[in-house]
């Protein structure tokens, strides 16, 4: 972390010319760094595929960024499509799972990891790849709490991943049923 922290202060130097410079040109700088930065690391579930034997701190990790992760894509999604209900919906219940799970850093003194997701998403081309991306998440979502549940994890963390994968099992089926009605329309 160390090494990329001074990649991005040296780019966002090399950026400004080494010499006094605008803010507004420093933070656009710094934000396109970033964004390069986290485009070729693997986050949430993605990451905890790569991870046969994840640590309960990997674990909250993995968890909270990919809560992070759907959140940001279906806020993305409902600025683009707007009053979609089921990403609305979607949208809510990641805000309360983000709450479940941070008591659990605290309590097992893990540093909660910055919120960047949004460097991270992309905005899909249409509503219909929307559900399918949904879908997918959802999935992989579900797959990587099924693998955690598994391991020997604190009966309180069991609680929440549990919760969380039924949540996600949840929202699967309305991004199915989603998916089925933009194939149905042609949307």
């Amino acid at each position: 972390m160390k090494f990329a922290a001074g990649i991005i202060g040296f780019c966002v130097l090399a950026a400004c010319g080494l010499t006094a410079c605008n803010p507004d040109t420093a933070n656009t700088a710094r934000e396109q760094v970033r964004k390069q930065a986290l485009d070729n690391v693997p986050l949430g579930a993605e990451a905890a595929k790569r991870n046969p034997s994840p640590t309960l701190r990997e674990m909250l990790n993995y968890a909270l960024q990919d809560e992070y992760l759907a959140r940001a894509k279906y806020r993305m999604i409902l600025e683009k499509y707007e009053q979609q209900k089921i990403f609305s919906n979607s949208w809510r219940t990641e805000n309360k799972v983000i709450q479940a799970l941070l008591p659990l850093f605290k309590k097992y003194g893990i540093p909660v990891p910055k919120d960047n997701a949004r460097y991270s998403v992309r905005l899909p081309g249409s509503l219909k790849q929307a559900y399918a991306l949904g879908v997918q998440g959802e999935l992989d979502n579900i797959a990587m709490y099924e693998r955690f549940l598994k391991t020997n994890v604190p009966s309180d963390v069991k609680k929440v991943f549990s919760e969380i994968r039924d949540a996600s099992k949840e929202h699967l089926a309305a991004f199915r049923r989603g998916l089925a009605q933009t194939v149905g329309n042609g949307k």
